[in-house]
C-alpha cells in the first residue's frame, strides 16, 4: 500500500506530458485531441481554483479573529513604524532604526499604503500564510498526490497561525513566501538557467528581510550542482546564474543608500548590528531553548506525522523516482538549512520555529494522505480530533468576538487603542512622547519615537546593538538621559519591565517623580504628564 501510495502520480496532478512519437495525425484526429487536451485543461484549471478558494478561505477563517487586538507582538508594531517612515519618504535607518533588513519594512509601508490600519497588516499576513499553503500544496501534489498537498497545506496554515507570535504579520511569515515559492521552482521545473536565476533571485528576497537565512541560500548555492546532475558545463551556468540572481535584490536595496550617501548606514545597521546580535547567545543555548519548548501538546499532530511521513520515505526510498527523490531531497535540504539559520542566529525564539513549520507540514501531510488512502474516513476523523487542541486559541478568540458583539463593545479598542484614544483626545499630534510600551501608539497618533534608540522601545537596553549604530560610546544611561533632555509631553509605561538596566531604571524614575504627574491608568499602564504642561489647578 505505502508503495502504492508514493507512486509517481503524472496524470491529474498538473504535471505536463510531452506527447509521444507517431505519424502524422488526419484533421478528425487533430480536433478530437485538441479537445481532449483543452478539457484537460479546463478540468485542471477548475480543479485550481477550486484548491485556491478552499485554501484562502481557511486562512481567513483560521487569522479572521486575530485582525483586532493593536498588538499581538510588539515586533509587528516597530515594523509598522519603519513601515510608515518609508511611506512619510525616509530610507529605513535613517530616521527610525530596527536589526531587520530593509524588505521587512518594505512589506509593512506597502501594506498601509492605502490603507492605515493594523486590520490591512493583518490581511497582508493572511495573504502571506494563502502564498505558502499554496505552495506547500503544489510541492506536495508533484512529489505525491493532491490529497498529500492539501493536508500538508491545511496543516501549514493552522500550525503557522497558532505557533508563537504567529496570529501577528512577523517577518518569519513574510520570508517564507519566498522560501517556499524558491522551493517550488527546484522540485516542480526543470534544472536550468532561468529556475537558477529566479531561484537565487527568491531567496536573496527572503535573506533581506530576516538576514539568519543567508545560510539557506548558501545551502542551495551547494544544492544547485547536485540537482544539475554535477554535469561541468551546467554547473558553470546554472551556479553563475543563482549568483546573479541573488544579487539583484541586494543591489537594488543598496543603490538608494549609495545614492544618498548613507552605505555606512546600511552595512552597520543590517551587517553589524546582525553580528552582534548572532553573538549574545551560544548556539547550545540556542537548541536547548528550542527543543525544550518547541515540542508541546499543541504541536504533536504535526510531529507525528512528520515523524510517520520520514518513516515510509526511509521504506519506501528505493521505489521512488528521480523526480520524488529530488523532491524530498531539496525539501530536507531545507528544512536542515533553515534549522541551521535558527540555532546560529543568536536567539532563541520559539516564533523562529514558524520557519519550520511548511517543511514538517508536506512530509505529516504526505503520511495523512497515505493514512487517508489506508483506512479512510477514520483517519480523517482522528486528524480532526487531534488538531482541536492547536485549534483551541482560534475559537477562544471567537468566542471572545462573540461576546464583543453580543454586548455592543467594539472590535478594535483593547489597551492600545485606548492609549491612543486618550492621547488623541489630549491633542498629542506633533508632540514630543515617550513610550516605553504600546508604541504602536506612536503610529495611532501620528507621532514618532523621539529618538532612533527607541524604535523598538526594548533597543534601548541592548547596548551592543546601541554601539553598532549610534557608535562605541554609545550606552543604556546615556540614551535614557538623551531622551528625557527631548522632554516628552507624555510618558507611558507600564507598572513593571524589566529591559533597562537598574541605572537607566532610575533616572526614569527619578525624573518621573521630579518632573511629571501621573495622569491616567489604563488596564496597569501608567500615563504620566508633564509638570509645566499641566493646566492651571491641576
Amino acid at each position: 500500500m505505502a508503495s502504492l501510495f508514493f507512486h509517481n502520480h503524472f496524470q491529474g496532478s498538473g504535471k505536463l506530458h510531452s506527447p509521444g512519437p507517431g505519424k502524422n495525425p488526419s484533421a478528425g484526429t487533430v480536433t478530437t485531441a485538441n479537445c481532449s487536451s483543452i478539457n484537460r485543461l479546463n478540468r485542471q484549471s477548475l480543479s485550481n481554483c477550486i484548491i485556491i478558494i478552499c485554501l484562502l478561505s481557511v486562512c481567513v477563517v483560521v487569522r479572521l479573529p486575530f485582525y483586532f487586538p493593536s498588538v499581538i507582538h510588539w515586533d509587528e508594531s516597530t515594523f509598522i513604524l519603519m513601515g510608515q517612515s518609508i511611506n512619510d519618504g525616509h530610507l529605513p535607518y535613517v530616521q527610525l532604526w530596527d536589526i531587520k533588513p530593509p524588505l521587512a519594512f518594505l512589506f509593512f509601508a506597502i501594506a498601509t499604503l492605502l490603507w492605515k490600519s493594523i486590520i490591512a497588516v493583518r490581511i497582508a499576513g493572511t495573504l502571506c500564510v494563502f502564498a505558502i499553503a499554496y505552495f506547500v500544496f503544489r510541492i506536495g501534489e508533484y512529489i505525491w498526490e493532491s490529497k498529500a498537498g492539501l493536508f500538508a497545506a491545511v496543516l501549514s496554515i493552522l500550525f503557522v497561525s497558532v505557533s508563537d507570535s504567529g496570529q501577528a504579520t512577523m517577518t518569519e511569515i513574510i520570508a517564507l513566501v519566498p522560501i517556499m515559492g524558491a522551493l517550488v521552482l527546484l522540485v516542480t521545473r526543470e534544472m536550468n538557467w532561468v529556475t537558477c536565476l529566479m531561484t537565487g533571485f527568491l531567496l536573496s528576497l527572503a535573506t533581506l528581510v530576516r538576514l539568519n537565512l543567508g545560510y539557506l541560500a548558501a545551502a542551495v548555492g551547494i544544492l544547485i550542482p547536485y540537482l544539475s546532475l554535477f554535469s561541468s558545463r551546467s554547473f558553470v551556468k546554472q551556479t553563475a546564474a543563482y549568483v546573479l540572481g541573488g544579487l539583484l535584490p541586494v543591489g537594488a536595496v543598496a543603490l538608494p543608500y549609495f545614492i544618498g550617501g548613507y552605505q555606512e548606514l546600511l552595512v552597520a545597521s543590517v551587517v553589524k548590528a546582525s553580528w552582534q546580535f548572532s553573538r549574545s547567545s551560544s548556539v547550545s543555548e540556542v537548541l536547548a531553548i528550542l527543543l525544550s519548548q518547541g515540542f508541546n501538546v499543541s504541536n504533536v499532530v504535526l510531529w507525528v506525522g512528520c515523524l510517520g511521513g520520514i518513516a515510509i520515505i526511509a521504506m519506501e526510498w528505493s521505489k521512488y523516482n528521480k523526480i520524488q527523490k529530488n523532491g524530498i531531497f531539496s525539501i530536507a535540504v531545507f528544512f536542515v538549512a533553515v534549522g541551521s539559520s535558527i540555532a546560529l542566529g543568536g536567539h532563541a525564539r520559539l516564533r523562529y520555529l514558524i520557519q519550520w513549520v511548511p517543511f514538517l507540514s508536506l512530509i505529516a501531510g504526505g503520511f495523512f494522505a497515505f493514512l487517508g488512502n489506508s483506512f479512510h474516513k477514520k483517519v480523517i476523523a482522528l486528524l480532526c480530533l487531534g488538531l482541536v487542541i492547536p485549534a483551541r486559541p482560534i475559537l477562544a478568540e471567537y468566542m471572545s468576538i462573540g461576546k464583543k458583539v453580543a454586548t455592543n463593545q467594539p472590535l478594535v479598542f483593547d489597551k492600545g487603542y485606548r492609549i491612543a484614544a486618550y492621547l488623541n483626545s489630549e491633542n498629542v499630534t506633533g508632540k514630543v512622547l515617550c513610550l516605553s510600551t504600546y508604541h504602536i501608539v506612536h503610529w495611532l497618533t501620528g507621532t514618532r519615537p523621539i529618538r532612533k534608540s527607541v524604535t523598538h522601545p526594548a533597543n534601548i537596553g541592548k547596548e551592543y546593538l546601541l554601539k553598532s549604530f549610534l557608535g562605541a560610546n554609545a550606552s543604556t544611561k546615556g540614551e535614557m538621559i538623551a531622551l528625557l533632555s527631548a522632554k516628552p509631553l507624555y510618558i507611558v509605561k507600564d507598572k513593571q519591565f524589566d529591559y533597562l538596566n537598574n541605572a537607566a531604571q532610575r533616572i526614569l524614575e527619578e525624573t518621573l517623580r521630579a518632573d511629571y504627574v501621573l495622569v491616567q491608568i489604563i488596564s496597569d499602564t501608567y500615563i504620566y504628564k508633564r509638570r509645566g504642561d499641566l493646566p492651571a489647578g491641576v
